[in-house]
């Protein structure tokens, strides 16, 4: 989703440019969906819809990529096998409203991880290739303070400051799109990000709400 010119294989079609993109985010959003409802303990539906996914991928992938057909067969086996196994529900203190913010974080946090680690092991002379001396120096130090903020994000969501938990992440996330140039997947991070405000903030509107 993240290349200029997609390229898909739909049912032994090769598709390109947008109607790639779309098919792309429908899987997307099938993988995402099955997250969401196993976490919110709707376990059934988690499974019937993770057999959808697992089949569009099978039939999805490239002809010589045995492994994910494999993958996708497996996935299709093992989905199958929990919902004629599970309950229709289980107790979970999560909503599917708590389900999604957490599953749409752990993909922003991901992003965010692949791409400072990128910046870290294999990117850092970016700094001192741009610039010189102390520039170069201030440069990468921010550079390394930002990440390190950023990793500090987990610790406030866990600790349900989720808006703070985004906040911490945003200057490395800006600093690896618009200084470096690193960050992997940069639309559907910016569009996720925008989502989870969006989410978080209706939900202290609704609490507020909810006390008065």
């Amino acid at each position: 989703m993240n290349y200029d010119t997609g390229e898909c294989t739909i049912f032994g079609m090769m598709v390109y440019n947008t109607p790639c993109r779309v098919f792309s985010m429908i899987t997307f959003s099938l993988g995402m969906a099955m997250l969401i409802l196993f976490l919110a303990g709707r376990l059934r539906a988690s499974f019937a819809v993770g057999i959808a996914y697992y089949s569009v991928t099978f039939f999805a992938a490239w002809t010589w990529a045995l492994s994910a057909k494999v993958l996708a067969s497996l996935g299709i086996f093992l989905s199958l096998i929990g919902l004629y196994s599970s309950p229709r529900d289980t107790e979970t203190s999560r909503s599917l409203r708590e389900a999604t913010s957490l599953v749409i974080y752990a993909l922003v946090f991901l992003i965010f991880l692949l791409s400072a680690v990128s910046y870290i092991f294999y990117f850092s002379w970016v700094c001192w290739d741009a610039y010189s001396g102390a520039v170069a120096f201030l440069c990468s130090l921010i550079s390394y303070i930002l990440i390190g903020a950023g990793l500090v994000s987990p610790l406030l969501w866990r600790k349900r400051l989720r808006i703070p938990a985004l906040v911490a992440l945003l200057p490395a996330v800006l600093f690896l799109d618009f200084a470096v140039k690193l960050l992997q997947f940069s639309r559907l991070l910016w569009a996720l990000v925008a989502v989870l405000f969006a989410m978080e903030l209706w939900g202290r509107c609704e609490n507020v709400m909810r006390r008065t």
